[in-house]
């Protein structure tokens, strides 16, 4: 994450200055590279995230440690598995890590599952949004509408 949020600051540094020496005022330049630096601003927040959950889960207790091992491995892997089209396309990843990465995280969504209620208890919700009729094992799925061709008629008057 450190390596993606450098490359955009230096991507974002590189195109705002060609931008000016090319004669866009420096609003102009700011304002033609925003979807830049929201990328940038994300990947920063995102970091600073995972460095403070990783400093947090070694001073945590033991007993919940792995637990909260497994959260900061889904945070982690589920940015890599989002952003994996920026990696590839910069030469950080290959197809089969790609891959790896996103199997790795379906299989520690598994493993979630196990702690998934005790997490869920550690926010103290009220009892009414747990009992609520989505939040039951026997909820029924909802059917999926299947979709059908429909032809557009369009009449031209003559």
């Amino acid at each position: 994450l450190r390596t993606r949020e450098s490359h955009l600051l230096s991507s974002l540094a590189k195109r705002l200055r060609h931008k000016v020496e090319s004669g866009s005022k420096p609003w102009e330049a700011a304002t033609s590279c925003q979807d830049h630096m929201v990328q940038l601003g994300r990947a920063h927040i995102e970091r600073v995230l995972l460095e403070n959950f990783s400093e947090a889960l070694h001073k945590a207790e033991a007993g919940i440690q792995q637990s909260l091992k497994l959260m900061h491995d889904i945070f982690a892997l589920s940015i890599l598995e989002r952003e994996r089209g920026w990696y590839l396309e910069n030469g950080y990843f290959e197809g089969p890590k790609s891959k790896s990465i996103r199997n790795l995280l379906l299989e520690l969504c598994k493993d979630a599952k196990l702690d998934a209620l005790d997490w869920v208890q550690a926010f103290d919700l009220p009892k009414i949004s747990l009992s609520a009729p989505i939040a039951r094992d026997d909820y029924p799925i909802p059917p999926v509408p299947m979709v059908q061709e429909h032809s557009l008629a369009v009449q031209v008057k003559g």
